[in-house]
């Protein structure tokens, strides 16, 4: 009989954001230090170096993609105002489709973290059963998804 393993890499970045809709202090662009746990689950016996994935690689692949999407960038919805004076002034602009909220945040990556897994499958890899990422956007605050493979 096997039993789930997960392993967890954590990746922090820096990047600002803005609620469009929201009617506190998150309307206006703020920043954060994210911080993403990526957690892996693998239900099949581990091959003989006895892991599910090399945390280096998990940083690597999905630790990379968030550095060079996210971090020191300012993540508007895509029908913000400020996105196009952004675009003009050359800053570092990730646009997302709803609000960037730690919720969508945790969702978006989640998702992308699954097709990196995906694209990292071969023979004599465990075959990664779940993904699941939890955002940070304070100490005290955060937000997950879960996703299948």
């Amino acid at each position: 009989m096997s039993y789930p393993r997960v392993i967890t890499r954590i990746t922090e970045i820096d990047a600002a954001h803005r609620l469009l809709r929201h009617e506190g202090r998150c309307k206006n662009i703020h920043g954060h230090r994210y911080r993403f746990e990526i957690s892996l689950t693998s239900e099949m016996f581990l091959p003989k170096d006895g892991m599910v994935l090399d945390f280096s690689e998990i940083d690597d692949t999905i630790g990379r993609w968030l550095n060079y999407h996210l971090d020191h960038a300012i993540i508007l919805e895509q029908n913000d105002p400020l996105l196009e004076v952004m675009q003009q002034h050359g800053m570092k602009v990730h646009v997302l489709e709803k609000p960037p909220t730690a919720e969508v945040l945790a969702e978006m990556v989640a998702y992308r973290s699954r097709e990196i897994v995906l694209s990292m499958r071969g023979e004599g890899r465990p075959e990664i059963s779940e993904i699941k990422v939890v955002c940070y956007e304070t100490p005290k605050c955060s937000a997950s998804f879960t996703v299948s493979v």
